[in-house]
C-alpha cells in the first residue's frame, strides 16, 4: 500500500514538473516574440536591406529598345570614353585577306635544280667524249686495224653508260620541275629557274612573295595586274602588289581563290598577315570609321553602344561593315554624328545583361 501510494505521488511531482517547464518555455517564447515586433515596428522598413541589389535597376525601356542609364560620376568612375563618329569614304573594290609567304622551299628547289642541272652537263660531256671515241674505235675497226673487237665493246659500253646517266639526270630535273609546279606553278617556278629580275629581288629580301586569298564569292578580274596590301587595313599605309599567277592550293576555311603577287618588302615580313584590296574601278563606298576598340560581341554579331544623351546608352549592331586591325569601315548601323563608347562597352553590356537576371530571392 505504502509502494503503491509513493508511486502515485511520484507521478504527480514528475508530471507537475513537465508543466511548469512547459509554461515557462511558452512565457519565454511569446517574450522574445514581442520584442522582435516591437524592434521593427520601431524601424523604418524602407532602410531594410538597402544594399546595390536593391537599388533601383539601371535599366530602362526607350521606345522599344533596352538603354543602360548611369550618373555622369559613375561614369567617370568607370573609365566610359566615348568618340564622335566622322563621314569617311572607302574605294570601292575586292576586301580579301594576304599573308607573305616563305621562299625557303623555291630557294632549296633552285639549289637542288641547279645541281642537278650542272651534273647533266657533266654527263652530257661524258657522253660526247664517249661518243666521239666509240665512233673513232668503229671506224679504225670497220678498216681491219689493229682495234680488237673487245676495245670496241668497252667504248660502246662506256659510251651507253654515259647515255644513261644523262637520261637520268634529265628525268630527275623534270621530275622535281614538276613536283614544284605542283606547288607553286608553272609562272613562279619558271622564273626561279630562269633566274628573273623578279625572283632576284624575292632572293634577295628586296622583294615579298604574296598569297591572296579570295572568300567563297570572290572572284578576280582577268585584267587584275595590281591590288593594295597593308598591316593595319588604312589607306594611309597601303602599298602596290603585282599579279604574278594563280595560286594551286586554297585556304581551308575561306576556301577561295588564291593568287601570288609580289610587293617591295619595305617592313614586312615572312608571316605576316595582310589587308587586301583589290580595286574595282567603281564610285567610293560611304560610311564611318569604327574604332576596334568600340566592338562588343554578343551572340557573334558585332555591337557598340552609343550615347544618346549626358547618362544615356544604347547597344547598337553594326551592319554592312568590313573589319580592319585598327578600325572598322561601316555602312550601315551606325552613322556620322553618332557618339559612340570607345572605352567600357563590356561594362554597359554586363549593366545591361546584370538587371535582367532575376534575384533567387525573387523566385517562388
Amino acid at each position: 500500500m505504502t509502494d503503491f501510494f509513493m508511486k502515485h505521488v511520484l507521478y504527480f511531482l514528475c508530471s507537475l514538473l513537465i508543466c511548469i517547464v512547459t509554461v515557462s518555455g511558452c512565457d519565454l517564447f511569446l517574450s522574445e516574440t514581442e520584442s522582435g515586433q516591437e524592434n521593427t515596428e520601431g524601424r523604418d522598413i524602407s532602410s531594410l536591406g538597402e544594399d546595390d541589389d536593391a537599388a533601383p535597376s539601371r535599366v530602362e525601356l526607350l521606345q522599344g529598345r533596352m538603354v543602360v542609364r548611369l550618373p555622369e560620376n559613375l561614369q567617370r568612375q568607370s573609365g566610359i570614353e566615348t568618340v564622335l563618329l566622322e563621314q569617311t569614304f572607302r574605294p570601292s573594290g575586292l576586301y580579301a585577306f594576304a599573308e607573305v609567304i616563305d621562299i625557303q622551299p623555291l630557294l632549296k628547289f633552285r639549289s637542288g635544280y641547279n645541281f642537278i642541272r650542272s651534273a647533266r652537263k657533266i654527263a652530257e660531256s661524258e657522253f660526247l667524249a664517249s661518243s666521239q671515241e666509240y665512233e673513232r674505235l668503229r671506224l679504225l675497226h670497220g678498216e681491219a686495224s689493229n682495234i680488237s673487237a673487245r676495245q670496241l665493246q668497252q667504248a660502246h659500253a662506256r659510251w651507253l653508260a654515259d647515255s644513261t646517266r644523262v637520261q637520268a639526270h634529265k628525268q630527275k630535273l623534270e621530275d622535281i620541275r614538276a613536283e614544284s609546279v605542283q606547288r607553286w606553278g608553272h609562272q613562279i617556278i619558271n622564273a626561279v629557274i630562269n633566274e628573273t629580275d623578279m625572283f632576284k629581288k624575292l632572293r634577295s629580301g628586296e622583294a615579298v612573295l604574296v598569297l591572296l586569298t579570295l572568300t567563297r564569292n570572290q572572284h578576280l578580274a582577268a585584267e587584275t595586274d595590281t591590288i593594295y596590301i597593308s598591316r593595319s587595313g588604312s589607306n594611309a599605309h597601303k602599298q602596290e602588289a603585282y599579279y604574278l599567277s594563280p595560286a594551286s592550293h586554297t585556304n581551308r576555311l575561306l576556301q577561295g581563290e588564291t593568287y601570288y603577287f609580289y610587293t617591295q618588302a619595305g617592313e614586312l615580313r615572312t608571316g605576316m598577315y595582310l589587308d587586301a584590296w583589290i580595286p574595282s574601278g567603281q564610285a567610293s563606298a560611304q560610311g564611318v570609321s569604327v574604332p576596334d576598340s568600340a566592338i562588343i560581341w554578343y551572340v557573334d554579331k558585332p555591337w557598340v553602344y552609343i550615347k544618346l544623351d549626358s547618362r544615356t546608352f544604347m547597344r547598337q549592331p553594326l551592319q554592312h561593315y568590313i573589319e580592319g586591325n585598327d578600325d572598322w569601315f561601316v555602312k550601315e548601323g551606325v552613322k556620322q554624328g553618332d557618339q559612340i563608347v570607345i572605352k567600357g562597352g563590356q561594362m554597359l553590356l554586363s549593366e545591361e545583361f546584370r538587371w535582367s537576371i532575376p534575384d533567387e530571392d525573387d523566385n517562388p
